[in-house]
């Protein structure tokens, strides 16, 4: 819709634990906020493919939901708003325990369709 009414790409910040985990799927919770000011928290499970590698790709399975703006608090309740979300990525570790992160993913709703590029850089203790 951005691009449609001439708004150009939104843009955003954000932030996404990965819990520690041996065991497939790790497991992973993540926030961001976007220049249209409105956010997203999301919940996935993530599939590591070598895990003990430098280079780790993976897919990644979860849920979402948009917190918009307008709706305040209200937007919890909006079912519009959650969405089924799956990514492939990868991470390439620079520095232990520095590494970089991109990543591509789709989000499906019942109204609107999201496809997010994420570039990142992360940091493992």
């Amino acid at each position: 819709d951005q691009l449609r009414d001439g708004k150009g790409l939104p843009y955003g910040l954000g932030v996404s634990y990965l819990a520690p985990r041996k065991r497939q799927p790790q497991w992973e919770a993540g926030a961001e906020l976007y220049s249209t000011s409105d956010g997203q928290i999301s919940a996935s499970a993530r599939w590591v493919q070598f895990p003990d590698n430098y280079f780790r790709p993976y897919t990644k399975l979860g849920l979402s939901h948009i917190w918009r703006a307008d709706e305040k608090l209200v937007s919890f309740g909006n079912w519009k708003n959650y969405f089924l979300r799956g990514a492939v990525g990868f991470e390439d570790v620079l520095k232990p325990p520095m590494s970089v992160l991109l990543e591509l993913s789709l989000a499906v709703g019942t109204e609107e369709t999201q496809l997010m590029f994420s570039f990142g850089y992360s940091w493992g203790f």
